[in-house]
């Protein structure tokens, strides 16, 4: 990516986000440790909320994480534990997401600089958070000015090479890597990587829920292969696939608009 395509690059990602992200929280406070452990399940949750709903049911769960953990209450220079820390930064993240997307983009700059500080600091880096920084940093982008749009893009690059190198076979960077693939104009190399990506993410098979372990992207990375098949004119391909994701996510409304994107396209 380069300074000329910063500009699209805000409108393409920002459209993309309306049909690939959404947040949200059960009813039911928790305390401790189990508010971490629940994080992802309560944000798959929300999949059927309607879209005007998400913002304030993610609020609630960003509350009920500042009540047990906060990395405000922490030195501001020093490496943050793991577990409270990527969930609060997904949370964060998924947050902007639904501002972004919902029209509020001034609004989605605070919470996704707090999540990509919040990622920083985690001591011990695994791919699994050079995937969330990778896809919450390269949001950021943005919001960059254009005479540094160059360098932020490369350090995303690097950052989401990084954790393709350490775990090659991850879903979520997997994912991370195609939605930054995807979001590179064509003019500039990208597009070539996002099938083969995302087709490798898909055949992976589901994990075993164990405790916190970040388990989430299926549905992200099924939603981003149809938007590029529906984009590419692969009708067939598109429907396909929007056929099985409609029986896994049934009361998805952004499913329901690709559906119908997919089925009305040439």
């Amino acid at each position: 990516m380069r300074p000329t395509i910063a500009t699209s690059l805000i409108h393409r990602v920002a459209a993309l986000l309306i049909t690939t992200a959404t947040v949200g929280a059960q009813d039911g406070a928790h305390t401790g440790a189990e508010v971490f452990g629940l994080v992802q399940q309560r944000v798959e949750n929300v999949w059927a909320q309607p879209e005007s709903e998400r913002v304030e049911a993610l609020t609630a769960i960003e509350e009920e994480l500042a009540d047990v953990w906060s990395p405000v209450s922490h030195d501001s220079k020093g490496a943050l534990e793991y577990n409270p820390a990527y969930w609060t930064a997904y949370v964060l993240y998924r947050k902007s997401v639904a501002l972004m997307s919902g029209g509020q983009f001034e609004q989605g700059r605070g919470p996704l600089h707090q999540a990509v500080t919040i990622l920083e600091r985690i001591e011990t880096r695994d791919a699994d958070v050079l995937a969330l920084l990778g896809l919450a940093s390269g949001l950021y982008l943005a919001y960059v000015p254009r005479h540094r749009i160059i360098v932020a893009t490369d350090r995303v690059n690097e950052t989401l090479s990084g954790a393709l190198r350490m775990a090659p076979n991850n879903l979520r960077v997997l994912y991370a890597n195609a939605i930054a693939d995807f979001n590179t104009p064509e003019v500039y190399g990208g597009g070539k990587q996002v099938e083969r990506l995302l087709s490798t993410a898909l055949a992976l098979p589901d994990q075993e829920p164990v405790g916190s372990t970040p388990q989430w992207g299926r549905r992200e990375a099924t939603m981003l292969l149809i938007r590029f098949y529906v984009d590419q004119e692969r009708s067939e391909d598109a429907r396909r696939l929007v056929d099985k994701a409609r029986s896994q996510w049934p009361a998805s409304p952004e499913m329901r608009r690709l559906a119908e994107s997919a089925m009305t396209r040439e």
